[in-house]
């Protein structure tokens, strides 16, 4: 038991939180298999296309999976979590 019923609560609320929110997430994304990277120095969209996907010039879908985040493709920060949606060959 808590001593402090307060803090027990507030603890509780927090694990709710993050419980809902991990919910939500995984809905969104639950039917598409994909990758989370995280950006290094000297990538770009193209380098990590090509890591993913073998071809440098499919950084769009990469580029559309994270259009929440990123507003211009040419500008990428380190440390940025992106999306990357699975590939399918001949979709």
């Amino acid at each position: 038991m808590h001593s402090n019923d307060d803090e027990y609560y507030e603890e509780y609320e927090e694990e709710e939180y993050y419980e809902e929110y991990e919910e939500e997430y995984e809905e969104e994304y639950e039917e598409e298999a994909y990758y989370v990277h995280v950006v290094s120095a000297g990538e770009s969209l193209s380098v990590i296309a090509k890591m993913y996907y073998g071809d440098a010039s499919m950084w769009p879908a990469i580029f559309e999976a994270n259009q929440d985040i990123i507003k211009n493709p040419n500008l990428i920060r380190v440390g940025q979590e992106l999306i990357i949606p699975e590939y399918h060959a001949g979709c």
